[in-house]
């Protein structure tokens, strides 16, 4: 929950993000942990990716860091939930 806030933050904040370049990194190596809401099984990304979804925001994930970074204009690291 934490973390969804701080997202919420940052899109109320920064530069809008409309027509911008984001990349979510999963680099949690397939950490999963059980949705209080749906009780399912889900990885740690979803959160991130969800809220990013729902507000109408694009996105490119992956597990690999992109070579090119420099296509980017923002960049969500997620590395678990104990990190």
């Amino acid at each position: 929950m934490r973390h969804l806030f701080t997202l919420i933050l940052l899109l109320l904040f920064i530069t809008p993000l409309s027509g911008q370049n984001i990349y979510v990194w999963d680099r949690d190596l397939g950490d999963i942990f059980r949705d209080p809401v749906t009780g399912k099984w889900v990885g740690c990304e979803e959160g991130i990716k969800s809220a990013l979804s729902a507000n109408g925001y694009a996105y490119n994930s992956g597990t690999t860091l992109p070579a090119e970074l420099i296509n980017y204009d923002l960049l969500f690291v997620i590395m678990g939930q104990y990190c």
